[in-house]
Order: C-alpha cells, then structure tokens, then sequence
C-alpha cells in the first residue's frame, strides 16, 4: 500500500517526494481556516516568504519545484 500524506502526519514527512498530495494537503488546510499550518506545509519559512514570493499558499506551492530537490 502506498505512503499517504495525511493532515495528521504532515509535520513528520519530507514532502519531496509528494509535491502533488503536498498540493492537495495544503489547499485543504486553507480551507479549514488554518493558513499558518498550511504554510508550514507547503515548506515556507516565513509569511515574509510567502508574500516575496508569490503572495498566497497555491501560488507558493506551483512556484516551488518539489522534483529538483533531492529526497532524504
């Protein structure tokens, strides 16, 4: 069976490998009302970050090339 990222274990994985339900993880958790988690999630350090970059948590994330980086 393979590995899923879940809202519960999203803390504890390396997302690189899973650039898509990364994606998915995050957008969901912006629904609920929880941006600060979901940028946690997408791999942003910092809100100073998300707004230098491209101002939103989806926008971040399509800016981020998961596959470019080296799994751990």
């Amino acid at each position: 069976m393979p590995f899923r990222i879940s809202l519960d274990n999203f803390g504890s994985v390396d997302p690189t490998p899973f650039a898509e339900q990364v994606k998915r993880a995050a957008q969901q958790l912006l629904s609920r009302g929880l941006p600060a988690r979901a940028q946690s999630f997408a791999g942003a350090l910092s809100s100073t970050e998300l707004s230098s970059t491209m101002g939103s948590v989806p926008a971040f994330l399509d800016c981020r090339n998961y596959q470019a980086r080296p799994a751990i």
